[in-house]
């Protein structure tokens, strides 16, 4: 029985291998540690999760009468569902009601994450509509 001359080759990748997995284990776990949020590099600790802040189907009433943190419910399912993309600003605010802020080309509604800032404060996020030269829902994005 002969002996592969490739073994030299295959330990490596399995060496290499080992390393890869290692290196993505150690990154997993210090991002486990703390979140930062880029605007302020101030840590941010985790809530404990509350049934508020469940993922539910977007509903025009429901969306309207939540405050900031139970909006966090709707906020995935606004994005994937694609519901605002081709309408005008007016139809979005018939949908969302009115914004929180403005920017040249683009609307916000402010979102609490249910999470605290190092400080104690709670940690906002943005659902940011984005319009076309023609008034129209292009994107819609989460920013921070």
């Amino acid at each position: 029985m002969r002996y592969s001359t490739h073994w030299p080759t295959v330990s490596l990748l399995i060496l290499l291998s080992c390393f890869v997995i290692s290196i993505f284990t150690i990154c997993c776990k210090a991002n486990e540690k703390k979140v930062l949020t880029p605007s302020k590099n101030q840590e941010v600790t985790k809530a404990p999760v509350s049934p508020i802040l469940e993922k539910k189907e977007f509903i025009s009433e429901d969306w309207k009468r939540a405050n900031k943190l139970e909006r966090v419910t709707f906020y995935e399912n606004i994005i994937i569902s694609k519901i605002l993309i081709g309408k005008t600003k007016e139809e979005v605010f018939e949908l969302l009601g009115p914004c929180d802020g403005t920017d040249r080309d683009s609307i916000y509604y402010s979102i609490d994450s249910g999470q605290k800032l190092e400080s104690g404060s709670p940690w906002f996020f943005s659902l940011n509509i984005y319009f076309d030269s023609k008034g129209l829902v292009t994107a819609v994005r989460g920013s921070t």
